[in-house]
């Protein structure tokens, strides 16, 4: 089988800018709410889960690999989070997977970006079509692997 990305893939990462920007034609924004986990990418056809630092990460998160082969041959940017007593709880992640169902911890993986589906590279396209894509072919439903919508709203409040 063809496949467009392999592991190790480098992550695309954020940069500081002074002020969240704003949409104008032609140029539009999309927010995303900033989950505190760890950020990874997840290759569903391999069966692999990979760090940002490159880390394969897939022996310590089996439930994420295993529930992602239903999801075909794509390759996933996301964040893997951790939910305990109904909230995020970052050092949950840490937490070894025989003893999660015992602490009431499960995990998550937030998907944002679609990277690969099937033989097709799509990191060259337009974000926003990616995330389209990402959101007609990734029902937020299927848990524990799951997409949220961005917004085109500034999330940060307003002065006054």
């Amino acid at each position: 089988m063809m496949v467009a990305l392999r592991p190790p893939v480098a992550v695309a990462e954020a940069k500081p800018v002074p002020e969240i920007p704003t949409s104008r034609p032609g140029r539009e924004w999309a927010y995303e709410p900033k989950f505190d986990g760890w950020r990874c990418l997840l290759f569903t056809v391999d069966g692999y889960l990979q760090s940002r630092r490159e880390t394969d990460l897939t022996a310590r998160f089996p439930e994420i690999v295993a529930a992602a082969a239903v999801l075909g041959d794509v390759v996933l940017d996301g964040e893997l989070v951790a939910l305990k007593d109904g909230r995020l709880d970052f050092g949950a992640l840490t937490s070894a997977p025989r003893g999660r169902t015992e602490a009431g911890i499960t995990i998550y993986f937030v998907a944002f970006d679609l990277l690969a589906d099937g033989c097709a590279d799509l990191r060259p396209k337009p974000c926003r079509d990616r995330r389209k894509r990402l959101e007609s072919s990734s029902p937020r439903s299927r848990r524990p692997c799951s997409s949220l919508p961005a917004s085109p709203t500034d999330p940060s409040p307003s002065p006054g």
